[in-house]
């Protein structure tokens, strides 16, 4: 469902970068075994991961750890 959507989307919501993309990038980004044959999400996680919003939430995370 998540790969047909992010087929033509740049983000979930459309071409707007949310909370909702970091969750989901987080949470794809924790499995990258199982993004293998789903190119959509594998592009979809590099287009996020490499936005600086993504970057700054990761990095707050990692500092109060």
């Amino acid at each position: 469902m998540l790969e047909k959507e992010l087929d033509h989307d740049a983000f979930l919501l459309g071409n707007q970068f949310t909370c909702a993309d970091i969750m989901l990038t987080t949470t794809l980004t924790c499995l990258p075994g199982i993004l293998k044959p789903y190119l959509s999400l594998q592009a979809y996680a590099e287009r996020a991961t490499d936005r600086p919003a993504y970057r700054r939430s990761i990095e707050a995370v990692r500092e109060t750890a």
